[in-house]
C-alpha cells in the first residue's frame, strides 16, 4: 500500500473518526470516559476504541475532497486510488490470517465468511491514572490543604 495514502487515511480517521472502507464496513472511534476505580481509589482515564460497523461503508461527502487535497492530486484520481486500495485490501485477505490496518488493529476473515476486527493496544495510551479521592465541604471551607504535601 502507498505509504502516503496509509498515513492520509489514518488522518482522516483520527480526525473523522471514521473511515469508510467499500466492501468492508466503517471503522469507527467510540470514546470511553473516564471511569472511577472505588477499590483503588484511582479515576481511569478516557479511552478511545475502534469499531467496525459492517453495514456503513459509504464515503463522506467531503472524503475524496480530503484525500485529494492531502495527497495533491485530483478527486478523481483520489478515488480512483483509495477504490483500488479497497479492492486490494479485500482481495488480500486470507483465511484466519490477520490483515493489518495501520498500526492499531488488524481484520481476520474466518472460514465461514465472516469478517472480524480487533484492535491491537490503546488508541492513546499516554493518559494515565490518578487519585480521586473524595473531598468533604469541611475541607474546603478549612485552610487545611486539599492533599498532604
Amino acid at each position: 500500500m502507498n505509504e502516503s495514502l496509509a498515513k492520509t487515511l489514518y488522518s482522516y480517521l483520527l480526525q473523522q473518526q471514521r473511515l469508510p472502507i467499500p466492501g468492508l464496513g466503517m471503522v469507527l472511534i467510540d470514546r470511553v470516559p473516564a471511569q472511577k476505580d472505588s477499590a483503588e481509589k484511582k479515576l481511569n482515564p478516557p479511552a478511545f476504541k475502534f469499531r467496525l460497523d459492517q453495514y456503513l461503508d459509504a464515503p463522506d461527502t467531503d472524503f475524496f475532497h480530503f484525500l485529494a487535497q492531502e495527497q495533491g492530486i485530483p478527486e478523481h484520481e483520489a478515488m480512483q486510488r483509495y477504490n483500488q486500495w479497497s479492492f486490494d485490501l479485500r482481495n488480500s485477505m486470507q483465511v484466519d490470517q490477520p490483515m493489518p490496518l495501520g498500526a492499531y488493529a488488524h481484520f481476520i476473515k474466518k472460514s465461514n465468511g465472516e469478517l472480524i476486527f480487533e484492535t491491537e493496544r490503546p488508541i492513546n495510551p499516554f493518559f494515565s491514572r490518578v487519585p480521586a479521592e473524595r473531598v468533604t465541604s469541611r475541607a474546603l471551607h478549612s485552610d487545611e490543604p486539599l492533599a498532604p504535601a
